[in-house]
């Protein structure tokens, strides 16, 4: 069974953080499970992220703490690179 969320918010930092949610739902509904898998797979499409800065947002996106637009974006063009693969 299938759970929803539906969030309805005019804000950017809500609506942000709510793709975010649902883009590691996704990533995770791949088979992949592991923060580090994440991280290795992100800095693969994106070598931006291969420093520890970038590794360090990564990690605030799996834990939920980052509002990003800009990951998110990343995020979701590297689970659509997975699907075709």
């Amino acid at each position: 069974m299938k759970n929803e969320v539906i969030i309805n918010s005019n804000r950017p930092e809500i609506i942000e953080s709510a793709r975010a949610l649902a883009l590691k739902e996704e990533y995770m509904n791949l088979g992949f499970s592991s923060r580090v898998s994440f991280v290795e797979t992100l800095c693969y499409y994106f070598p931006i992220y291969k420093d520890q800065k970038g590794i360090s947002k990564l990690q605030r996106f799996w834990n939920m703490r980052l509002i990003d637009k800009t990951v998110n974006d990343h995020v979701e063009t590297a689970i659509n690179k997975l699907k075709y693969e």
